[in-house]
């Protein structure tokens, strides 16, 4: 009776074209069914195998990505700093809310850059942008390690053109560049449709895209380097290229594959050994179409094969005959690369929905879990969220079914290698925010903060600081808020605090770690580079506990030493906590008729508190005098941009500044700055001239 009753249900929710149902497998799992109520099979088992989901448990470690990039739409280009910065933040708030910790930011799109350097010109979607006024990217990194969210530096290595370049229009954008390969033509490969790479198969590209990535590594505190599907292209003809360096005398296709490993080979080699120099643990990431290689028949997990080596012998492809980046166009051997452990994780674009027969999200994903089953090489799943605005046939089950996200986060659950999932693409996350489904992986999946993966290939690299905990562990009250402080530590990633109850702890001692999943999470902070104290605003719940347990994390994820405190040890706030970080204030001033000058700067962020004011203090000449300093004047806060003006007697140039910051909780000082300060106009200037004689002549006479 109580299955007719789901039967029935299921017919009425498809007259609503709505959620997936389910039907009981044994108490364990349940069956995948579409729209319509019918069970959905693996593909190439004429439906004698249907897709089973366990029940959804927490993860203590999970990676939680998403895509993010101007070129998709996801947000727009830069039109001043402030609109810039609000853009940013805005991800930054809507990834928190997710309880997302990673991020692939797109800062390479077509063999140009979103970030300052000689190697490429300016993309146009930052153009305008004054680097040395304000480093969007060194500022937004910042902004992301705080929240305790990976930046991975998202490039397409090889794209210059997605269509209508010629020779001409090439040349002429990089003539000013001789840096970059694409300033020789026979460097660069272009098909009928006028789509344009650099050509794989040159040495001189795969060192060039080396060094893009290791000044973008020396140039920026990013968690990995990060590559999508845009490799080979569709008929373009490299044949001058085979004949110089085809030696092996390989065939067209092997030469290219072979041509991408030696890439992906020589920035691996790299990579690595300057992590190991600079005690950093940049990742390497790769994220490839969804298929590897098309079989020809579904093979259960249970029969999978592997050499002495770990390395997956059978089956060779997935029980798929989608779009495969094995062979034409792309010609990667993501394969070699995961078993070589030539890199740190692998995300394939696994877009489908589970009823997509030519590429199902299970087939394809328990392939993969089966293919990185024994290597370092950790692998997150690309799940389609876009695909919710697809038609029936394009889109399957994405369209027609509510959870099909969450049945996807199910799925995963029973292949053990899968260590997350990241999300394409984040203007999805808005454009679909308020459907059923994404509030089902919102409300039940996305819950609670988690911890992420340990780094397998470094871990062991920060034994010293495995043995220490954090010191000065503070808890401060003020306005029934907990705030927790400690002294910044080296070699630290973040910190992730938990809530217990004290006799609990005392019960299971330092153990307890192991016991605690994410559901005990209410904070994670991360090394704030413009503080030497930590702070971290509380999720405090009293029904949790009184004790709060601070457990720091290494370069490579790997837990340290707990050190703990009671919330009766709690004390009123006091200025030593810094309430707000300065960061990138564009310290400048404008001289305008009769001395007037208008001084701007950016807002700091608020760490605590919500109302912030300011006091600008300065100094006449180069160094900072604190018994001599004056007031400028003062300012309340506004969004984004704060400018300053009021009427100065006498003011000398160069000037040093430094800014107090106050909310409810206390006060901050910023750094020194030294005032850049300019002239509205020439008349102003030629003003100023006499102004200063005047003043030089009266001091003479006095």
């Amino acid at each position: 009776m109580k299955k007719l009753f789901c039967v029935f249900c299921g017919l009425v929710l498809v007259l609503l074209f709505s959620l997936t149902l389910t039907a009981s497998v044994n108490g364990a799992e349940e069956y995948v069914t579409d729209a319509r109520g019918f069970k959905v099979y693996y593909p190439k088992t004429n439906e004698t195998k249907p897709i089973k989901i366990p029940e959804y448990e927490f993860q203590s470690d999970e990676f939680r990505g998403v895509w993010v990039s101007f070129f998709a739409g996801d947000l727009s280009g830069y039109s001043n700093d402030e609109q810039m910065k609000n853009q940013l933040l805005d991800i930054l708030y809507t990834m928190d809310e997710f309880n997302m910790n990673a991020i692939m930011f797109h800062i390479r799109t077509h063999n140009d850059a979103m970030y300052p350097t000689d190697l490429a010109p300016q993309s146009g979607y930052v153009r305008g942008m004054n680097y040395e006024r304000f480093d969007y990217l060194e500022w937004f990194i910042n902004e992301c390690h705080k929240r305790g969210i990976e930046f991975h530096a998202w490039l397409n290595p090889y794209r210059i053109s997605s269509g209508g370049a010629n020779t001409s229009s090439i040349s002429s954008k990089y003539s000013n560049y001789p840096k970059n390969p694409a300033s020789k033509l026979e460097n660069v490969l272009i098909n009928k449709n006028g789509e344009a790479i650099l050509d794989p198969g040159r040495p001189e590209v795969q060192d060039y895209i080396v060094d893009v990535c290791m000044e973008i590594i020396e140039k920026y505190d990013v968690d990995a380097i990060h590559f999508d599907d845009y490799f080979y292209i569709s008929d373009v003809d490299d044949s001058q290229t085979r004949s110089i360096y085809n030696t092996k005398n390989l065939t067209v296709d092997n030469f290219r594959r072979d041509s991408v490993d030696n890439f992906i080979y020589k920035l691996s080699y790299a990579m690595y050994n300057y992590n190991i120099e600079n005690k950093r643990t940049v990742q390497l990431g790769i994220s490839p179409s969804g298929i590897y290689r098309n079989g020809d028949s579904y093979v259960v997990p249970s029969s999978y094969k592997y050499d002495a080596n770990g390395n997956l012998t059978y089956p060779s492809a997935s029980a798929s005959s989608g779009y495969a980046h094995y062979g034409n166009p792309l010609y990667c051997d993501t394969l070699k690369w995961v078993n070589n452990e030539w890199i740190d994780y692998i995300t394939p674009q696994v877009y489908n929905a589970m009823d997509i027969g030519e590429a199902s999200y299970a087939a394809v994903t328990e392939w993969w879990n089966g293919a990185v089953a024994n290597k370092k090489v950790d692998l997150y799943i690309g799940v389609g969220l876009y695909k919710k605005g697809s038609n029936v046939d394009s889109g399957g089950m994405w369209y027609t079914v509510e959870n099909e996200w969450s049945n996807q986060l199910r799925f995963n659950q029973k292949n053990v290698n899968v260590k997350g999932t990241c999300t394409y693409q984040y203007k999805s996350l808005q454009r679909y925010y308020n459907s059923q489904g994404v509030q089902k992986v919102l409300n039940e999946h996305f819950v609670y903060k988690t911890k992420l993966q340990t780094l397998r290939r470094y871990a062991g690299s920060f034994e010293d600081t495995k043995n220490k905990k954090v010191q000065n562990l503070k808890i401060h009250i003020k306005n029934d808020k907990l705030v927790l402080t400690w002294d910044k530590m080296d070699n630290v990633k973040n910190y992730i605090v938990y809530q217990v109850k004290s006799n609990e702890y005392v019960n299971y001692g330092i153990e307890i770690i192991n016991e605690l999943g994410p559901t005990d999470i209410v904070g994670i902070a991360g090394n704030n580079d413009n503080s030497n104290t930590v702070v971290c605003n509380l999720n405090y719940d009293t029904t949790k506990g009184d004790m709060f347990l601070v457990l720091p994390r290494t370069l490579a994820n790997e837990d340290c030493k707990v050190e703990s405190i009671k919330s009766s040890s709690s004390t009123e706030f006091d200025n030593s906590v810094p309430v707000v970080s300065f960061s990138n204030p564009y310290v400048t001033g404008v001289i305008q008729r009769e001395g007037k000058l208008n001084f701007r700067f950016y807002n700091a962020i608020v760490e605590i508190g919500k109302n912030v004011s300011y006091e600008v203090y300065y100094c006449n000449g180069t160094t900072w005098d604190e018994v001599s300093k004056k007031i400028l004047g003062n300012v309340n806060n506004t969004s984004g941009l704060n400018a300053v003006s009021f009427q100065m007697d006498k003011y000398g140039s160069p000037m040093v500044i430094k800014i107090k910051a106050t909310t409810e909780y206390g006060s901050s000082w910023s750094d020194e700055y030294k005032l850049s300060v300019k002239y509205s106009s020439v008349n102003d200037m030629i003003k100023e001239v006499f102004y200063y004689f005047d003043m030089y002549f009266e001091e003479l006479y006095e």
